[in-house]
């Protein structure tokens, strides 16, 4: 599961394009807020994409995650 601090990794619908998002709150079980912290499509490094842009703030699902790096949190 998710922790507020990691960065997941999120598809859009046509699975073309990545975006990269910093979870900065939890907005009820399952769902956390964050800021979109890259956008790639392929090799491409992109500043827009979807109608979305870098520090933009979005809403994500558990089930939209593809992939999650964990923040490093004290011990």
């Amino acid at each position: 599961m998710p922790q507020l601090g990691d960065l997941v990794t999120v598809y859009s619908q046509d699975q073309d394009t990545e975006f990269d998002v910093r979870l900065s709150e939890v907005v009820s079980p399952g769902r956390w807020r964050g800021v979109v912290y890259a956008i790639s499509r392929g090799q491409e490094v992109l500043v827009t994409a979807e109608g979305l842009e870098i520090d933009d703030v979005v809403e994500i699902l558990r089930e939209e995650i593809a992939a999650v790096i964990p923040c490093s949190h004290p011990h």
